[in-house]
């Protein structure tokens, strides 16, 4: 006996007002209305703005100039590009306010930076999340003792005397009448007054002997060594007329 098929119910057809009745149930306020598509992604634009400037401020602040102090200073070497043993100098640093040690390695013309325990020096470049900052000839900087301030004049003088700048910054010229100049307006270049004079000027200038640190004594024996040759220069050039050998030889 066999049972005749299940016939498949075609889903019934909705009537109008069903369908009027779902709309409702189904209709959002909240898009009621014009929406201003142009203020939504004015305010999408001006938010990635705002994360685009905070990110480029915190790169900014990693980058700023950061003071540190030297607590050690090591010897070490590394491998350059074309496999040489290098030596390198490492410096353990603190920042103020912190007991996180960090380490600059001074490569190729840095290496011979005179850092040393205890002195402060500003370093310009980014730190590796090891703490670790490489200064060399192709990246990043350090300032040694940069509560220093040194005019670029100052520096170029100091390539041929490494003295020359801290002589001219603390033995500085005055006005007041050198020796020789009292001689001449004394008219008197006996090696008797010049000896007075030389006495007289030691006086005066004791601190900026002991800046360059010669003594009383051997500075009076230079100065006495030139007064013989200023003596004789006088008796030749220094006259109330002009002498008709001097004359000869100005000419030639």
């Amino acid at each position: 006996m066999t049972t005749p098929r299940a016939k498949r119910s075609s889903p019934r057809k909705k009537t109008p007002k069903e369908l009027a009745d779902m709309e409702d149930e189904f209709d959002d306020d909240a898009f009621d209305g014009d929406v201003d598509f142009e203020a939504v992604e004015f305010a999408a634009t001006q938010a990635v703005q705002q994360r685009n400037s905070a990110s480029a401020a915190n790169k900014k602040k990693i980058k700023t100039i950061q003071r540190y102090l030297v607590t050690s200073v090591l010897d070490g070497d590394y491998v350059d590009q074309y496999n040489r043993i290098c030596p390198e100098k490492i410096l353990l640093i603190q920042a103020d306010g912190s007991k996180a040690t960090r380490t600059v390695q001074l490569r190729g013309s840095w290496f011979d930076t005179p850092a040393h325990p205890g002195a402060y020096v500003h370093v310009i470049g980014e730190f590796s999340l090891k703490g670790q900052c490489i200064v060399d000839d192709a990246e990043n900087l350090l300032i040694l003792h940069p509560d220093q301030l040194i005019s670029a004049t100052v520096v170029a003088d100091s390539f041929g005397c490494m003295r020359r700048a801290v002589l001219q910054d603390r033995v500085k010229a005055t006005s007041e009448a050198s020796p020789p100049l009292e001689a001449l307006l004394a008219n008197d270049f006996d090696l008797p007054f010049l000896s007075k004079l030389i006495d007289k000027n030691i006086e005066k200038h004791i601190e900026d002997l002991y800046t360059i640190k010669v003594g009383i004594a051997a500075a009076k024996e230079h100065l006495q060594s030139k007064m013989t040759e200023l003596s004789y220069w006088a008796r030749s050039f220094v006259a109330s007329q002009p002498q008709v050998r001097q004359q000869s030889m100005l000419c030639v």
